[in-house]
């Protein structure tokens, strides 16, 4: 849950206590909600587009790094979407 960071730490500490490799995180989740009359929050309080799509990415690309970065060709991919073209934007 990427609304959440203590989720995010949550998942990262289960995944590690598995042991497997990571090559390359791929981060693709968002939240678009711009006809919504009031704004929503996640749980640690932030406004949910920026905490699901900004803060929840940025701590779990933060907190798997080091091991991305033991790959023989890592990566970190950040998917964007339509929503970045003010054309569509309600």
């Amino acid at each position: 849950d990427l609304g959440s960071l203590n989720s995010v730490r949550e998942f990262v500490d289960a995944y590690k206590r598995k042991g497997y490799p990571i090559d390359a995180l791929v981060c693709n989740a968002a939240v678009y909600l711009p006809t919504d009359p009031e704004p929503s929050f996640t749980a640690d309080g932030y406004e949910a587009s920026v905490g699901i799509n900004h803060l929840g990415h940025f701590l779990l690309c933060h907190l798997l790094i080091d091991d991305i970065a033991k790959s023989k060709d890592p990566r970190v991919i950040i998917v964007g979407s339509v929503t970045g073209n003010t054309n569509t934007l309600a």
